[in-house]
Order: structure tokens, then C-alpha cells, then sequence
């Protein structure tokens, strides 16, 4: 029988001293919680990146719409800007425009899109992208439901960029296709439109298309001394006969009043 002769007989083990057996479990049992203890870590870690990825996620969404500004992500989009549609907003493409439409701007105010209007005058033009662009700009109002507005001729439509004031304020975008339907009235197809920087959902495309559609008719019936004969778009410009009124009295929304009224 093998016996420890550095024990003496009847040696009992001092308190806390562990067999060689007992240490061995011991230290198997640390190396066991020292594996554990790396994996819960490594799940908080996990939780915490996913959570951080969510909120850039979402501030990047919110960025990118141009609702409101988050600091860096709004410069990054430039989705508090409207797109550039490299049409020159020049004040002298005013004079070129009134040339061919004598058409007289009264500084009188009204708040009544009804009495807007009076008299009426023959008008056969071919107006350019930067005429519009520089009327809406003159006349955009004090309170402007929509700002900075470019308008870009393409065949068969438009695209039109600006700020929108009204319920939001943010960058939007629209390209549409419009046709003549009646003398009165016109027919429009949006093809895009995108608040920002962000896409409005193909779905929601008929709903932007009838909002602007019913807009723009019921003002076209209701303008005394209105009436076209022709209207056509192509690449830069538009082609329109027609009358047009002889004078309009000024509105503290401008042009855009008769938008939103």
C-alpha cells in the first residue's frame, strides 16, 4: 500500500487545504466560468451594436427626408436643400417673359382667389424654364406655402423642385406629365416625387397626382379670363395659345395660394 511519508499518521488536512483531486475540479470548474463570462459580454456587445445600428438607422431615414435636421446626416443628404435643376434663377429672364405677356401685377393685396383676376388678353408664347422659374420667384408672397421653386420643361411634362411650408417644411421634389384635357382643364400623370431625399411610395403617387390635378382645374375654372387653345411641353419650353388675364391683384401667399386655397 503506497503511503505519503510526508504525512504524519493520522494527519488530518488543515482547514481550507484541497486534495489534489479537489483542485483539479476546482480549476476546471474556473476555466468553465471563465468561458462563460466572455459569452454573456459577448451578447451585451451584440445588443448594444444592434441598437446603435438602429438608432443611425432611423436618424439616417429622418436625415434623409429633410423633415428635420440631424446634425452632420442633414449636411451628408443635403436633404435640407432642394435639387438642383440647373435652371438660373436670373431676374432678367422677367423682362423677356413680360414681353410676351402683358400681363399687369397689381400691388394691391387681396385674400380672395376669387377676385384675383380680372379682364383678359391673347396670349400665343413659347415660355422658357427660367422664365417660369423667375416669375414664381418674384412672386412667390410673404408667407409662401412653397419657396425656392425650379421648374424644369421636359418633353411632355414638367419637374418641379422647391421647399414646402405647408403642414412641413422640407425639400420636395415632383416630375409629371401634363396634357390639355379641355379648354379649362388639363390631365396630370406623376411619374416621381420624393420628400427630400427620400422616394414617396408608388402607391401614394395617386394620391400627390389627384391632389394637384383637382387643384389646378378648379383654379383654371374658376380664373376669370382663362382659356387655352393649346398647351404642349417639350424639352426647356412650353408652347401655350390661349387667354390669360389682363391683370392679377397681389397675394400674401403669392402664386402658391392658388395651390392651397
Amino acid at each position: 500500500m503506497y503511503m505519503d511519508k510526508t504525512r504524519p499518521p493520522h494527519w488530518t488536512p488543515p482547514a481550507g487545504h484541497k486534495s489534489e483531486i479537489e483542485g483539479t475540479s476546482a480549476m476546471a470548474q474556473n476555466a468553465q466560468s471563465a468561458t462563460e463570462k466572455p459569452k454573456k459580454h459577448h451578447g451585451w456587445l451584440i445588443f448594444f451594436v444592434v441598437v446603435f445600428l438602429l438608432i443611425i438607422g432611423i436618424a439616417t431615414a429622418v436625415a434623409a427626408t429633410g423633415v428635420y435636421a440631424v446634425p452632420v446626416l442633414t449636411g451628408v443628404f443635403k436633404s435640407d436643400q432642394p435639387i438642383d435643376l440647373g435652371i438660373s434663377n436670373d431676374p432678367a429672364y422677367l423682362e423677356t417673359l413680360y414681353a410676351k405677356v402683358p400681363m399687369t401685377i397689381s400691388s394691391t393685396r387681396t385674400n380672395s382667389l376669387v377676385n384675383m383676376f380680372e379682364g383678359q388678353i391673347d396670349v400665343h408664347m413659347r415660355g422658357t424654364s427660367e422664365e417660369i422659374t423667375a416669375w414664381l420667384t418674384r412672386f412667390e408672397g410673404d408667407n409662401p406655402a412653397f419657396s425656392n421653386v425650379q421648374v424644369n420643361m421636359i418633353e411632355g411634362g414638367m419637374e418641379v423642385s422647391g421647399i414646402v411650408n405647408e403642414y412641413i417644411h422640407a425639400p420636395a421634389y415632383i416630375k409629371a406629365g401634363v396634357t390639355m384635357s379641355t379648354n379649362k382643364s388639363i390631365d396630370l400623370t406623376v411619374a416621381a416625387a420624393k420628400i427630400g431625399r427620400v422616394s414617396v411610395p408608388q402607391h401614394y403617387l395617386d394620391d400627390v397626382e389627384k391632389y394637384f390635378e383637382d387643384h389646378i382645374n378648379a383654379q383654371m375654372a374658376r380664373t376669370e379670363g382663362f382659356s387655352m387653345e393649346k398647351l404642349e411641353y417639350h424639352s426647356g419650353y412650353s408652347d401655350f395659345v390661349g387667354t390669360l388675364p389682363a391683370r392679377a391683384f397681389s397675394h400674401d401667399r403669392g402664386w402658391s395660394a392658388l395651390l392651397i386655397d
